[in-house]
């Protein structure tokens, strides 16, 4: 398994941010796309909503999508039917529910319909980032072990 990281300059504006950052993305997957039989999205927050613009405008089909913690404008994604997509959030989380409510004027979701929901409690958005221990179907296990697992869950 190799990582590739994209950062973007992070921000809330389509103009300044989430555009530039989606082009940039996609340009970052036509150009390793070929080198890979394979490729998990792995998008925290916003940055999940640029994987999810980056993938409707790219046709792989070797494509895959985990989302953590992303404030989704619909409870129903529009993707490839192909896709296989995970959403990973907490009903602590809440920076991700502010957020559901100044986008998308309180019609947002945390939850989607035609993916895997992973709920995750006692997170808040930040610790999404941290290699916390977590408990998931009872179990105690590192935060970013839970990750990997996820991971190679979709080989």
């Amino acid at each position: 398994m190799d990582i590739k990281i994209f950062d973007w300059s992070r921000g809330v504006t389509k103009t300044f941010s989430i555009n530039p950052a989606t082009k940039n993305l996609i340009k970052f997957l036509q150009k390793i796309q070929p080198s890979y039989d394979e490729i998990i999205l792995f998008g925290k927050s916003f940055g999940g909503l640029i994987a999810e613009k980056a993938i409707k405008k790219n046709d792989s089909q070797k494509i895959h999508l985990i989302y953590i913690t992303t404030p989704h404008k619909h409870n129903k994604i529009n993707l490839p039917p192909t896709l296989s997509v995970i959403n990973i959030y907490s009903d602590q989380d809440k920076f991700q529910k502010i957020s559901l409510k100044l986008l998308y004027f309180c019609f947002g979701s945390q939850i989607l319909k035609n993916t895997k929901n992973i709920s995750l409690t006692n997170i808040k958005h930040s610790d999404f980032n941290k290699n916390i221990n977590i408990y998931y179907k009872g179990n105690k296990i590192k935060l970013f072990d839970f990750y990997t697992k996820i991971i190679l869950s979709k080989k």
